[in-house]
């Protein structure tokens, strides 16, 4: 259960940091689009939790689960992505340092999703239990020794 809170976390947070880069323009049609896919499955987070909650022990659960997570991080990429990709809706001021951190925590993101739903393939008994701590590790990796970027 903590894992599913914490991917959710990282997706709100992530898309928290790209919404509060990101200025507002007359180039944002695009942007909205990605940006209404992306809510349309962050909403579906919750329902695929609840799901694998009830029917823990099917493998279809999971997969339901993890593949919304996925799909959701893919979408904050793409969303992030179409805004840095040569400053077209950030300001100019932004370090590419900061680029590639928002990148680094939305990829580690999906990974951490898609290593897990590679793993309860193989092993659908082992869940997602093992992967929690495994997440903070990997999070405080990709954190490591950075100041700040607010």
């Amino acid at each position: 259960m903590h894992m599913y809170r914490g991917l959710s976390c990282l997706v709100f947070i992530g898309h928290f940091i790209t919404i509060c880069f990101i200025l507002l323009s007359a180039q944002m049609g695009y942007l909205f689009w990605l940006n209404v896919l992306f809510l349309m499955f962050a909403a579906l987070v919750p329902l695929s939790t609840k799901v694998n909650r009830v029917a823990s022990e099917s493998y279809l659960s999971y997969v339901f689960n993890m593949v919304t997570m996925l799909i959701t991080f893919w979408m904050l990429l793409a969303i992030w992505q179409y805004a840095t990709r040569g400053y077209r809706l950030v300001d100019r001021d932004i370090s590419k340092e900061t680029i590639n951190f928002v990148n680094k925590i939305i990829i580690i993101g999906s990974s951490i999703a898609l290593v897990v739903l590679l793993v309860t393939y193989f092993i659908p008994q082992f869940g997602y239990f093992g992967f929690v701590p495994m997440a903070y590790v990997i999070l405080a990796i990709a954190y490591g020794p950075h100041k700040p970027f607010f």
